[in-house]
């Protein structure tokens, strides 16, 4: 073309040959570009037939879901979708049929089984009014979904905050003078105020109890000053007369350098007040309990001693322990057992609740009954018990009953106990194994009928529900027993109602002598009376 002697024809048709070509090499060449284009882009594209079912995908779908396209190509994209999304994915998929485009979000599956949130755009491919298919482009917006998410949970939780706090918190503004001149609506609720009671030239005094007009007054100078102490107390007065304690907090209003007034906030403290009169009634409480109850930080040092505590310890007072750890107030081996058993089940449950040996501060042992509860902050709440007294008398009883179980052991009288709603043998002694012919722990859980006839079974039995239902002891000078070793046997029983704290019979109490040997010689020595008798009236 650079050519000055080509004619203008020539030149002409060089011209048209070269356009012929690059028409020809771009129709070539575009394919090629758009499908580069498509199969980089961030986004997924994919085309759909008119049933749902996935002609193609771009390999972004790889770092979407995690899937190559061959995986994905062929199967009906509704069954990628969450369980839980799947129904309204089909009805948007129904809208799409009838040629309705709308973007559309929903989870997806990715290929370890965990849902991402897309976004899909999509156009109908209609032919003579059919649908035949759908191109569109899939977005990942997990990000953005998890963000909405976190910002909603945000938002709840000041609306949760702001709901409640324990304060009310009201601003204001003053001028010089002390007219009130702005107010928020927080003000106007804690006053009990609305917006048709306030007029313009209202004074601030009128928001405070008179008797506290000389402190105010005393307050706004020192603001204005520099001087005054923020966050003092001050009773304030509301519309219809109550009052209530608040805290006022407030700074000079200064403009081009000059003082024009006041600003600042009050809080209502009316609850806080409550709660601290509660906690100091708590705080009186735990001071005079009679358990020794104390605070640990996560240090396990005590922030927090009553007397009790103290005292159980040997400490004269809860300051010598305050700051220190708690195991100065155990010996070796017990703390070897707090690390090993104790501690590691707290941690486990939050709690812990059994007897330790604590150390006095003179070295002296003593047994305890320890509670231990976790605290938010890591903490734990302890309250101990000295069970010294409760042990020693333990050991009283426990001597007792060894006495008494001696004494029931070696009885020559049969004692038994039964069950009062089942009538089951709960305690045999051992004069009644010998009498029977059975050890105890044959006798034990069984009733009479699995050892005597049926006959003397009903008849012991209905015994029994006569003693426990008339609550009485009832005196049964003989009655016949059959014994597997000695057998029949003549008895003298009494048997005793053991009643409940409710009054309500719990056990029954037996207790048999073996009077056979005794009836035997009575009846010999009658029939020696008896033939006596019969041999002096002969004589005679």
């Amino acid at each position: 073309m650079k050519d000055d002697h080509k004619t203008k024809k020539q030149l002409i048709d060089e011209l048209s040959e070269l356009r012929s070509q690059n028409a020809e090499l771009k129709k070539s060449e575009s394919p090629e570009k758009y499908r580069s284009l498509v199969e980089n882009i961030r986004d997924v594209i994919y085309e759909l037939d008119d049933q749902g079912v996935v002609l193609y995908i771009s390999p972004a779908v790889r770092d979407l879901l995690g899937y190559d396209s061959a995986e994905i190509t062929g199967k009906n994209f509704i069954g990628l979708a969450h369980k839980d999304d799947q129904s309204s994915l089909t009805e948007w998929f129904s809208e799409l049929r009838k040629g309705k485009e709308s973007p559309f979000e929903y989870r997806i599956i990715d290929k370890s089984g965990e849902y991402k949130w897309a976004q899909t755009r999509v156009r109908p491919i209609m032919e003579g009014g059919q649908f035949k298919g759908a191109r569109g482009i899939l977005i990942d917006v997990t990000t953005q979904k998890r963000a909405e998410a976190a910002l909603r949970e945000s938002e709840d939780r000041y609306r949760e905050l702001n709901d409640v706090l324990p304060i009310s918190i009201s601003t204001f503004e003053v001028d010089a003078a002390g007219t009130i001149i702005s107010y928020n609506r927080t003000a106007l609720e804690t006053f009990r105020y609305n917006e048709d009671d306030y007029k313009e030239g209202m004074n601030a005094l009128q928001f405070f109890a008179p008797e506290e007009w000389q402190r105010v007054g005393e307050n706004m100078r020192g603001v204005t000053q520099g001087t005054s102490t923020p966050g003092q107390e001050f009773t304030f007065l509301r519309k219809d007369g109550s009052k209530f304690p608040g805290l006022i907090y407030a700074s000079p209003n200064i403009h081009q350098d000059k003082t024009v007034g006041i600003r600042g906030v009050i809080m209502d403290i009316t609850e806080r007040k409550r709660t601290d009169a509660k906690l100091r009634q708590q705080a009186d409480a735990m001071d005079a309990a009679t358990d020794g109850i104390a605070l640990l930080n996560a240090e396990g040092e005590y922030v927090y001693v009553n007397n009790a505590h103290a005292k159980c310890y040997g400490y004269e007072n809860a300051g010598e322990l305050i700051g220190k750890s708690w195991r100065v107030l155990y010996d070796s081996d017990v703390l070897q057992r707090f690390d090993q058993e104790i501690m590691p089940e707290f941690s486990r449950k939050g709690d812990w609740h059994g007897e330790a040996v604590g150390t006095k501060k003179n070295g002296a042992k003593f047994p305890q009954e320890l509670s231990l509860t976790a605290m938010n902050n890591g903490g734990l709440i302890c309250v101990v018990r000295d069970i010294t007294e409760r042990k020693r008398a333990e050991e009283q009883i426990y001597r007792a009953n060894a006495f008494l179980d001696s004494i029931v052991e070696n009885i020559p009288n049969m004692l038994f106990l039964k069950e009062a709603g089942s009538l089951r043998f709960v305690r045999f002694n051992r004069a009644g194994e010998d009498l029977l012919g059975y050890s105890r722990n044959d006798l034990l859980g069984k009733n009479d009928y699995d050892f005597f006839p049926k006959e003397q079974a009903d008849h012991f039995t209905k015994k029994d529900r006569e003693v426990l239902h008339g609550k009485e002891v009832v005196d049964i000078p003989e009655e016949l027993l059959q014994t597997r070793n000695k057998g029949e046997r003549t008895m003298h029983t009494k048997k005793v109602p053991l009643l409940d704290m409710n009054g309500e019979p719990e056990y029954l109490l037996g207790i048999s002598e073996d009077i056979t040997e005794r009836k035997q010689a009575e009846k010999q020595l009658q029939d020696t009376l008896e033939s006596l008798r019969k041999a002096v009236g002969t004589t005679i």
